[in-house]
């Protein structure tokens, strides 16, 4: 039965996300927030823990402070470059145009609640779950927002890296069920080294295919200048991917040939850290479980427990991968290719003031 509720919703949530996907950058980006929302009250409302929190007086709302003012800070940071339409609003344009001195008054006035509402016996209790909602910014509400940075540099810096920690997932419980019989670590007993490798197999060839399909697919490659609200438009997006396509190396086995493509040597390394370090994230969130002795987050989704449980890997990936792509692919120090292909992707507009620019600054 557990297992059959497992099946069904890990389909259930696989179509959502593919749903949120082929709607568009908008529709994924409401997505995530209702997910870091789940986990920051699975976190705050453990099944062991719910009436102690009732009993603490202005907990509840100090907790949610955090949550607001971070959400605030990280989202509208990553993505106010995209919401320039918003500055014809007076009020609007303030929150964008003083938003780091907004989210540090906020912040401060928060941590002021907090101190002042310390109590003796729980102080403790207290401290652990402002370490808690900091630790919830760090890795939830951060992640979330690398993940809307990797949405905004194209679509498929987001579908890959959250498709391949699905995919590993899903194939280390199969392969481990199949083959497996030497234990992972003690954190996990049912983790095996058998899954583990299984699945790195597989979440290697998932990468090679998924990679040569998204090149098929130009709007999966371009970057999204602006948020729209008109699902289905960002199939729309137009951009030149001969940067991307370029082959670097073809693999001949027998009648088959394999093209390793630019664009294979960027998601490579996205691919190797979801497979090999992104099962982390889980035995962490096992580690936290058993520490406090509770089986799932919540019963949120039958047969995978909370959102926390179904996501706990999903952020740290979604970290790397911002790292990853700031670092080494779009990099302005990368080079002049980069630069034509930055312009490339500019509206006349933006390519007009680049004109104006060198014009100007090379004395023509």
């Amino acid at each position: 039965s557990d297992m059959r509720d497992r099946v069904i919703f890990t389909f259930v949530c696989a179509g959502t996300f593919v749903l949120c996907v082929v709607m568009g950058p908008f529709y994924c980006i409401i997505g995530l927030f209702g997910i870091i929302f789940g986990v920051y009250y699975e976190l705050f409302n453990l099944p062991k823990y719910v009436e102690r929190n009732k009993s603490i007086k202005n907990l509840s709302s100090i907790y949610w402070g955090f949550f607001w003012i971070g959400a605030y800070f990280a989202h509208v940071y990553t993505i106010k470059d995209h919401l320039e339409w918003l500055r014809k609003y007076y009020y609007l344009r303030i929150l964008l145009d003083y938003h780091n001195l907004i989210c540090f008054c906020l912040y401060a006035a928060n941590f002021y609640r907090f101190f002042l509402n310390l109590q003796k016996g729980v102080m403790r209790y207290q401290i652990g779950k402002l370490g808690l909602a900091h630790f919830g910014f760090l890795i939830f509400i951060m992640g979330s927002a690398c993940m809307e940075v990797n949405i905004f540099h194209g679509m498929i810096w987001f579908c890959l890296p959250v498709s391949s920690i699905i995919v590993n997932d899903i194939f280390a419980l199969i392969c481990g069920r199949l083959f497996g019989r030497h234990q992972l670590t003690v954190i996990s007993p049912k983790k095996t080294w058998e899954g583990y490798l299984g699945a790195i197999v597989v979440t290697i060839f998932w990468w090679f295919f998924l990679t040569k399909f998204c090149l098929k697919f130009e709007f999966l490659l371009c970057p999204q200048k602006d948020i729209s609200f008109v699902p289905f438009d960002w199939y729309y997006s137009q951009c030149d991917t001969s940067f991307y396509k370029e082959v670097l190396y073809t693999l001949k086995i027998g009648q088959f040939n394999f093209d390793f493509t630019r664009l294979h040597s960027f998601t490579l390394p996205l691919n190797l850290f979801a497979s090999t370090y992104g099962p982390l994230g889980g035995l962490f969130a096992s580690a936290f479980k058993r520490s406090i002795g509770i089986k799932d987050f919540s019963n949120l989704i039958p047969g995978h427990g909370g959102m926390t449980d179904r996501m706990d890997c999903q952020f740290l990936m979604g970290i790397f991968s911002c790292m990853w792509l700031g670092q080494f692919v779009f990099n302005a120090n990368n080079g002049v290719k980069n630069a034509i292909w930055a312009i490339d992707n500019m509206n006349d507009q933006d390519k007009m003031q680049i004109f104006n620019y060198l014009k100007r600054t090379l004395g023509h």
